[in-house]
């Protein structure tokens, strides 16, 4: 998995928080009772965190991830101020939980300062970027070329270099799923350019030929049997061939877009109340 330094931190995050705190705010926060109560989908758009029921926790952390945001804390900042908080209410290491259909003892990850670490990457990456969407939709009369932009290091995923220097026009179909964070720990980014930017840099504007979708399987249960998530990508225009892009499980919407809906068929009766 890669990991972010600070310096790439505030290098990708340079605008001003507002939009992406506003993004934060708007993100709605939803428990479940099991693992399958919350689809990948659903997490682009609101707060779930595994292996936690609890609202109170939950919100903690929600509350945490906006405060961090808020006074531009650092992910130590956060994980330092967090740490106590969940541990004080038990949330935290490992616990065993017995399977009811089993028999087995399973051990349950909670709260560790890794995993800290990517709820707060993942999360105001996401901001950050549904905050730039929206500044540069807001301005694509004068910008309507938006550029892919990797870090292109050694730490940067093949697939994601790929799409390095790699231009479509604002309205193209990739942005409703390719619109950073593609990703855990991802840290590309898009840069909107005019078409004058586009033509003195030398870039080709390419464009989505049709999105696609295959399945990946999940890790086997007791039972041996696998989950499988469905993952959308694109096939665009790479001159005179065609070339595909999926992003990982779970990150293929862009979070500006997304109004989460809540299926109250999938939660207890309790959570699903607030919604029936």
């Amino acid at each position: 998995m890669e990991q972010l330094t600070e310096k790439q931190i505030a290098t990708l995050f340079t605008m001003k928080p507002s939009a992406a705190l506003r993004w934060l705010e708007n993100k709605g926060l939803r428990i479940r009772t099991d693992a399958e109560a919350m689809s990948a989908a659903d997490h682009a758009m609101s707060f779930g965190f595994a292996n936690l029921s609890r609202l109170d926790i939950a919100q903690d952390i929600v509350n945490g991830l906006k405060e961090a945001l808020d006074n531009g804390q650092t992910q130590q900042q956060f994980i330092k101020n967090l740490e106590p908080v969940l541990r004080a209410k038990g949330w935290w290491g490992t616990r065993e939980e017995i399977d009811t259909e089993t028999g087995e003892i399973k051990q349950i990850r909670m709260g560790s300062p890794r995993r800290l670490a990517t709820i707060y990457e993942t999360n105001l990456a996401s901001a950050y970027n549904a905050g730039r969407f929206e500044s540069m939709t807001a301005n694509s009369e004068d910008r309507p070329y938006w550029k892919y932009t990797a870090v292109m290091d050694a730490s940067t995923r093949p697939s994601h270099a790929a799409l390095h220097d790699k231009v479509f026009r604002f309205d193209d179909p990739i942005w409703k799923i390719l619109f950073p964070p593609n990703g855990f720990n991802c840290r590309c980014r898009v840069e909107a350019l005019t078409l004058e930017g586009v033509k003195t840099r030398g870039y080709t504007i390419h464009s989505t030929v049709r999105i696609v979708s295959q399945e990946i399987s999940g890790p086997a249960d007791a039972n041996g049997d696998k989950s499988t998530t469905v993952v959308r990508g694109v096939e665009y225009t790479d001159g005179e061939t065609v070339s595909t892009f999926y992003p990982d499980a779970g990150f293929d919407h862009n979070p500006a877009l997304t109004v989460y809906q809540a299926n109250p068929d999938t939660y207890s009766v309790e959570l699903a109340r607030p919604y029936t």
